[in-house]
């Protein structure tokens, strides 16, 4: 892995979310294109977790020091419970799991769940016809570099939905979608309706 400085840097401005928007937009293209990069962003969050783990754990056991020399021995108490109100053996517990179940169901569907009309459109998006990309004659070096980018993000939130990666495909798309002049904006937006 050999980053520079800079890199080091824009990971530890995203990871405090100190980027502009357009920054973390860069950054995240460059991530997407960059396995190293993205290797050590994944460390330094795993760092910062177990720092934060550790921080916690120190306050737990503070805590619990305080709370055991400054208690007496408290007799537990015991609640009768009458077996007549248990509410377990009604029709409550069969309410509840009905829920439960639906709300999982729902949440499938929402985060995980690709309809086949999704399915069929990033088919057609990324046949043969789509390639070679052409640039207009009049596009500059910047243009060009950008229309790339653009051509790749696209292509990456096609091979999300392909790979059944919902969110991560989402995710490209709604910048797609909000990058004003992008080449792939009107088209984004048609996803993610269907998505």
């Amino acid at each position: 892995m050999n980053l520079t400085i800079t890199q080091f840097d824009q990971i530890e401005a995203y990871l405090k979310d100190q980027l502009s928007e357009s920054d973390k937009y860069d950054f995240e293209i460059e991530l997407a294109h960059n396995p190293d990069l993205e290797a050590e962003l994944q460390t330094q969050k795993q760092l910062r977790s177990g720092l934060q783990t550790l921080a916690l754990q120190s306050r737990i056991n503070a805590a619990q020091q305080r709370y055991t020399h400054t208690q007496e021995r408290v007799e537990p108490v015991v609640i009768a419970v009458n077996p007549k109100q248990n509410w377990l053996s009604s029709g409550w517990l069969a309410a509840a799991s009905m829920v439960l179940i639906l709300g999982f169901g729902w949440l499938y569907q929402a985060r995980y769940y690709i309809s086949g009309d999704v399915l069929t459109m990033a088919d057609h998006e990324m046949s043969y016809k789509s390639l070679p990309m052409e640039f207009p004659k009049t596009a500059s070096t910047t243009d060009k570099k950008r229309f790339t980018l653009q051509h790749a993000d696209w292509y990456f939130a096609l091979a999300f939905i392909k790979k059944g990666e919902k969110q991560k495909a989402k995710m490209m798309l709604k910048r797609m979608a909000n990058t004003e002049g992008h080449l792939y904006q009107s088209k984004a937006k048609k996803l993610l309706e269907k998505m």
